[in-house]
């Protein structure tokens, strides 16, 4: 309900946004950002905080890396950089019952296991991955807002959408809002009217 985002997009009605596309989030939106920009677009990053990876590894297939390598986001020298630890896969098990075991659950008839090869299988370190790929997206072009906080989104019909940053910051205007926040964006909350969600699917790992 913030009155200068609606005025904003009425002053620059028919004209040029400030940005085509306004990604929210920068830990993961970053690389959605650079592969954009990389594609003609104009691109800002709102981030809440300061954009930087934490200390813990992320754990990624190079498969994934290949493919943000193909589209420019990453060269070689990043991957290279960022690559931590390197091992054979994951050892997946799957229990029926809850009971004490030594051994592995096939053996003792309560369950199965399986490897996976080559999946989730590198450990990369998300402040060297982050840093790179951010400036890579400002060289080409892109903006990054850090430390300003979205309070919600603003939508005019055949205008564009204005990201409310509150009422003493200027609203960005933008053709396309794209949500990398995760399970705390304020844009959820404002399409639930604030109501709690019926039910949650819990994910391990940022990937």
């Amino acid at each position: 309900n913030n009155p200068k985002c609606y005025a904003k997009l009425q002053e620059q009605y028919g004209k040029s946004l400030d940005c085509d596309i306004a990604v929210c989030g920068g830990t993961l939106g970053i690389f959605f950002a650079t592969a954009l920009q990389l594609k003609g677009y104009r691109v800002c990053v709102v981030e809440a905080g300061k954009l930087r990876g934490r200390e813990q590894e992320w754990n990624i297939s190079m498969d994934e890396l290949l493919h943000l390598k193909k589209l420019g986001v990453l060269s070689q020298e990043d991957i290279d950089a960022a690559v931590q630890t390197d091992f054979p896969g994951c050892r997946s098990g799957f229990k029926n019952e809850e009971v004490p075991v030594e051994g592995g659950y096939q053996t003792n008839k309560i369950g199965y296991e399986c490897f996976t090869e080559n999946v989730l299988n590198l450990g990369v370190s998300p402040k060297v991955l982050l840093e790179r790929v951010a400036e890579r997206f400002v060289s080409l072009g892109g903006v990054i807002r850090e430390e300003t906080r979205l309070q919600g989104i603003f939508v005019l019909n055949d205008a564009g959408a204005a990201l409310d940053l509150g009422e003493e910051t200027d609203p960005i205007t933008s053709n396309l809002v794209i949500d990398a926040m995760g399970n705390g964006s304020p844009i959820t909350r404002q399409q639930r009217f604030g109501n709690k969600p019926d039910g949650i699917c819990t994910v391990v790992g940022s990937w």
